[in-house]
């Protein structure tokens, strides 16, 4: 067994064109495509079921542990019962990310404190993220926004994360990308150049202001670099630590789970959750940590930026939810908008194949 990176070792260090130089040299798998689309779909669906609670704030967070805590168990006792019909046991020490071989004694095993900061790292990166998409989306309901204009700006993490891993894992930005990053760009221009619909107070007075649109697009690139620091970890931790992408997410949302299960417990016995909000928060925390699950594997595995593009079909579902249930109709500029993270998502995810075939024929 292999022991364990040194902890003194910075996650960014200097030779890591000559770590990470082997990833690209491979094509990702073709099933990956459709597992990043399926996890977008996923994605919309979640982030359209938490819009509708989103008025219960960091309350509603507390809904994720019902979903985390029944997927890790499922996925923890398939496991379980796999390694028994493997060797006969119930848990290999040898197997486990939490621990590695002594440095010395090959037959001792020690905590491995690398994945477990990992595991920790990603858990509190996850709960911010879903606290802030909440308060975001909340504050799109209050000014009108439909909530789908949010999911499309959480794009922005394709343009962060082939940033990032063009510096800290050497793969390439292609010609083609940068433009689907170009229009991933301009539809946040345009949507900060649209305006909410109008609103009236008590007093009968009308309160519009595009300013309430920027406050929701700082919001929305926050969220975006939360996105890529997720995805960062997993890849980091994949190919550093031999951190499988599935078991870290499960990992680091059941650690999420149980932090959050005393909270949600208490807001229960004191005030109490309506059904459709445990409904909807089931459901929505469940279809989230399996799209999570496919974006990971999707990620480490492949190129980063490509992969998380192909998510970002998130927003085009969550708009046509809102549109289709809510009646929340977006204007011209935010429909342009939209129309370019689109193309943009096309772009970087095919553009180069799309060329190619073109020049065959």
């Amino acid at each position: 067994m292999k022991s364990a990176t040194n902890l003194s070792e910075p996650l960014i260090f200097p030779h890591t064109e000559i770590a990470f130089e082997k990833s690209d040299q491979k094509a990702p798998p073709a099933y990956l495509f459709w597992t990043c689309v399926l996890a977008g779909v996923l994605f919309g669906v979640y982030n359209f079921l938490f819009g509708v609670i989103s008025y219960l704030y960091i309350q509603g967070t507390y809904l994720f542990c019902l979903g985390g805590i029944s997927i890790a168990v499922i996925y923890q006792s398939y496991s379980i019962f796999a390694q028994h019909r493997r060797d006969g046991r119930l848990w290999a020490i040898e197997k486990s990310n939490f621990f590695k071989c002594h440095q010395i004694h090959e037959n001792q095993f020690t905590l491995n404190c690398a994945n477990i900061r990992g595991c920790v790292f990603l858990a509190l990166v996850i709960q911010t993220t879903l606290t802030l998409k909440l308060y975001t989306f909340r504050y799109a309901l209050e000014i009108q926004l439909n909530q789908g204009i949010v999911s499309s700006l959480f794009a922005l993490s394709t343009v962060t994360t082939s940033i990032i891993f063009y510096f800290a894992f050497k793969q390439k930005i292609t010609p083609v990308q940068i433009l689907g990053i170009c229009f991933i760009l301009l539809f946040v221009i345009l949507i900060s150049m649209s305006k909410p619909s109008q609103k009236y107070d008590n007093d009968g007075v009308k309160q519009i202001g595009s300013e309430h649109i920027m406050i929701v697009v700082l919001l929305g690139v926050f969220v975006a670099l939360l996105f890529t620091s997720k995805a960062f970890i997993s890849k980091i931790y994949h190919e550093r630590h031999n951190y499988q992408a599935i078991n870290l997410c499960i990992d680091a949302i059941f650690l999420q789970s149980l932090i959050l299960l005393p909270f949600f417990i208490n807001y229960q016995v004191t005030v109490g959750y309506k059904p459709f909000e445990l409904v909807y928060g089931f459901a929505g925390s469940t279809l989230c940590i399996i799209g999570n699950i496919l974006l990971y594997n999707g990620v480490s595995k492949g190129i980063g930026g490509p992969k998380v593009a192909l998510s970002h079909i998130q927003g085009f579902i969550h708009t046509s939810l809102s549109l289709l249930i809510q009646g929340m109709v977006p204007n011209f500029l935010q429909i342009a908008g939209m129309s370019c993270a689109i193309i943009g998502v096309i772009i970087i995810t095919m553009g180069q194949d799309l060329i190619k075939l073109c020049s065959k024929k």
